[in-house]
């Protein structure tokens, strides 16, 4: 009897180890910004936006502006490295001409040695110049986790905060919004900025070109079922917004809102246009 138990504590211990993790961080991240809110003294449509924006600037911009003026020296040693290709499929031809007709190379394979030789070129040349092309993943890596983090933050506050919020007051009394009466306002809002950033991010880099026509290149093709996915995920965060809290929509708008914002001033400091 004292076996099962002993037995019966040690399992219980044993899941009180495991699940802690899983959910004492939402709920650790959510009383900090409970204690933050307090300190702040902004109601919380209004601590929501001004945090998200002070998060946002302080971990992503720099690393925004930074990926940016690497796209544009990639983009301008892409152009160079990209203009020696004709001179090496002349090269190409020219040797398999003079090596006989034994180990002559079709047209097609001079093609694709040129393409091979200019993609290592492209590397060694970018990697001299300090861009090199995996730098592109680190803005996501931080932007992406940030977001889940401050997502699950806000998803975990109590549920008296939550319920408040859906009817609350912004400037003390003088503008309330019942979010209750208006339950496609913030997910519309929402669908709306996460478009026109898929839109305005695909003409930029070069993403919104025909991939039905006929001469299109397989990448021209992948990149276009790429942007199709995201309006589709566009569109399907903005249903799944209706069923969320108020605040959690309210971040993913600001943020949304920030990143469309920053993205219209980069491309006026450093312009960035590419077609494939």
């Amino acid at each position: 009897m004292t076996d099962d138990i002993n037995s019966n504590n040690s399992n219980n211990d044993s899941e009180n180890k495991s699940n802690p993790v899983t959910i004492t961080f939402p709920k650790t991240l959510s009383k900090l910004i409970s204690k933050i809110e307090e300190k702040s003294g902004l109601s919380w449509p209004l601590f929501v936006p001004a945090s998200t924006i002070v998060l946002r600037t302080i971990f992503t911009l720099p690393l925004m502006i930074w990926q940016r003026k690497r796209l544009v020296r990639q983009q301008q040693l892409s152009t160079i490295i990209k203009a020696t290709r004709p001179v090496l499929k002349l090269r190409l031809a020219a040797q398999s001409q003079t090596a006989g007709n034994a180990s002559s190379l079709t047209a097609d394979q001079i093609t694709l040695l040129s393409i091979k030789e200019t993609r290592k070129r492209q590397k060694k040349l970018f990697k001299e110049n300090g861009v090199e092309m995996w730098k592109n993943t680190i803005l996501p890596l931080v932007q992406v986790p940030l977001w889940i983090s401050y997502s699950l933050g806000l998803r975990s506050l109590d549920d008296k905060i939550l319920q408040q919020t859906a009817s609350t007051s912004i400037f003390d009394n003088d503008l309330v919004i019942n979010f209750a009466d208006y339950p496609f306002l913030l997910p519309g809002i929402l669908g709306t900025l996460a478009l026109w950033n898929i839109e305005y991010n695909a003409k930029i880099y070069g993403l919104r070109q025909n991939s039905n026509a006929v001469n299109a290149s397989n990448m021209v093709r992948a990149m276009g079922s790429i942007v199709t996915c995201l309006r589709f995920g566009a569109i399907s965060m903005m249903c799944f917004s209706v069923q969320q809290p108020p605040l959690l929509v309210l971040y993913w708008i600001t943020s949304q809102g920030y990143s469309a914002f920053m993205n219209w001033v980069l491309n006026k400091f450093w312009p960035y246009e590419k077609s494939i």
